[in-house]
């Protein structure tokens, strides 16, 4: 879902309300694209983070994702814990691959979430705001 309107219209504090209150549970990623913050803005950052959120707050996601990049990791694959030296490795394979961040996207995060299917059939959220500023 995308949420469209002009500027103050209360995008912002739509999801500031989702993110605190309403639904805070079901989130599961939550990002601002700010242009006052630089590393805001960056998409390796963004695609970094939203990995770290994804492994912190959906139990299996690292497990598929390490599938998926190839990686050994030296602990319970069932729940492993997405740590430093497992998110340097997959940044480290990212780079030698040459991946852009919206290949990352698709061809990694989407494919290890829908590996792991609607476990307790409950919507997950990943709010982006302020994305327009991101364009820019």
């Amino acid at each position: 879902m995308v949420l469209l309107a002009s500027a103050s219209f209360g995008k912002s504090a739509f999801a500031a309300q989702l993110v605190e209150e309403e639904m805070k549970e079901d989130i599961v990623a939550f990002h601002i694209c700010s242009n006052e913050i630089d590393s805001n803005l960056d998409p390796e950052k963004f695609v970094e983070g939203l990995v770290v959120s994804l492994a912190k707050n959906i139990s299996g996601f690292t497990a598929n994702l390490l599938k998926l990049v190839e990686l050994q990791v030296e602990s319970n694959l069932e729940e492993p814990l997405f740590n430093q030296k497992n998110l340097d490795h997959f940044n480290d394979f990212l780079k030698k691959k040459r991946k852009k961040p919206q290949v990352i996207i698709h061809e990694f995060i989407l494919v290890a979430l829908k590996c792991l299917g609607a476990k307790d059939g409950k919507v997950k959220l990943v709010v982006v705001d302020s994305l327009d500023e991101a364009a820019l």
